[in-house]
């Protein structure tokens, strides 16, 4: 029987330990410090990832020492909590239950970083492209080498001790006191770029959690999918503004609010908050019609998409549906006031009535339009029309 301290499961489908054939155990590991915008952009820096063309570069030896200072801790909690889970475990079994890292100087392979490399050999001649070229397989064989011999070395420096045990990997003491250190320097408008940012995902939580039923209408999940592209586009510029953290640009090195926030950032922003209040218009009356024709959405789809414009008629050919609208209209005027229980139709909104005579040498025409009372006086016609139209002898 072995003590597995620290241990969280056993791993499925996983090879046994190397030397003793025993199942392969899960430890529970440290969690370290949230990685927020602002500790990446500093890890870039560090790793000189934001230096520009005209700026010279650290070298791969210097770079590989600062990944690994940063990766250091967290490896040696994670390899001490599997040592204590799976006793008598050897290099070989951390690394087929770990993995190797993607890439442990950080660098992101995305379209920006083939371009910049692709920018470098165009301004090389053939024979600089061959040797910028033997220099990059010469710093990837250095960096596969390098972090083979740290991580060893990493294993041989690890005790067993499950992470329960062990020092804690994050200082909450030590992060209050950066986050207020933050609060004190950073710029207004990075300040206001995160409140934003943290504005426009709750307002979509928001919005998601009260039109989960009533997305079900087709124009309120096709305006939910606007704006959720439209926060999404907007949450990407103001994390790239803040990531980048734009530097002054202006005269004298004073600051400016555009050097800190692009012109596309805040045209993305004001897309989103247009698109939010849009939603926001089409969520009331969707919620407001389906209260008063529960289950009817494509009734009320019709209604919001045909009915939203003046003069426009909404044709209802479902029987079911014709039903439930004249039930809502009786209901709503049940309300205010009084008409027959025993009917099932409603009363008439306005009655029109067109009187004319059979004289065709001399035409006239009555019209009369009756608009019953909200008052509950069934006699009172207050609003209503009478006009007169008579045609001349002559004519």
């Amino acid at each position: 029987r072995h003590s597995r301290v620290g241990a969280r499961c056993p791993v499925p489908y996983a090879m046994p330990l190397i030397e003793s054939g025993n199942q392969v155990y899960a430890p529970y590991l440290q969690r370290t410090t949230p990685l927020t915008d602002e500790e990446e952009v500093k890890h870039k820096q560090m790793l000189g990832l934001d230096r520009g063309k005209e700026e010279d570069p650290l070298s791969i030896q210097d770079r590989i020492k600062i990944a690994q200072r940063l990766q250091k801790p967290k490896l040696l909690s994670d390899m001490s909590s599997f040592k204590a889970a799976n006793q008598g475990a050897v290099f070989e079994d951390f690394v087929r239950w770990y993995g190797n890292p993607e890439n442990p100087l950080g660098e992101e392979l995305n379209e920006d970083s083939l371009k910049r490399k692709a920018e470098i050999r165009s301004e090389l001649s053939p024979e600089q492209e061959k040797t910028f070229a033997l220099k990059e397989a010469s710093e990837a064989i250095s960096l596969l080498m390098n972090l083979r011999a740290f991580w060893e070395d990493s294993w041989d420096e690890a005790e067993a001790e499950a992470a329960f045990e062990q020092d804690p990997l994050f200082n909450p003491y030590i992060t209050v006191e950066m986050m207020l250190h933050s609060l004190e320097t950073i710029h207004p408008a990075l300040l206001m770029n995160q409140v934003l940012a943290v504005n426009l995902s709750n307002a979509r939580f928001v919005l998601s959690a009260a039109s989960k039923q009533a997305r079900q209408i087709h124009i309120l999940a096709e305006g939910f999918r606007n704006l959720d592209d439209a926060i999404d586009l907007a949450l990407a510029a103001l994390t790239k503004d803040s990531s980048d953290q734009v530097a002054p640009n202006t005269p004298g090195g004073k600051s400016d609010l555009l050097s800190h926030l692009a012109t596309d950032t805040i045209a993305k922003c004001e897309e989103a908050c247009n698109q939010i209040g849009e939603f926001e218009i089409l969520l009331s009356r969707s919620l407001a019609l389906l209260e008063k024709l529960p289950g009817k959405y494509g009734l009320v789809d019709s209604l919001l998409q045909e009915g939203c414009t003046d003069g426009t008629f909404v044709f209802v050919k479902d029987p079911s549906d014709r039903d439930a609208l004249l039930g809502a209209i009786r209901s709503g005027q049940m309300v205010n006031v009084t008409i027959d229980p025993s009917s099932f139709f409603p009363d008439a909104s306005m009655r029109e009535y067109v009187l004319s005579n059979n004289d065709k040498l001399n035409p006239c025409q009555l019209n009369a339009r009756l608009v019953p009372s909200t008052r509950g006086v069934a006699s009172s016609f207050n609003g209503s029309l009478l006009l007169a139209l008579s045609s001349s002898e002559h004519n």
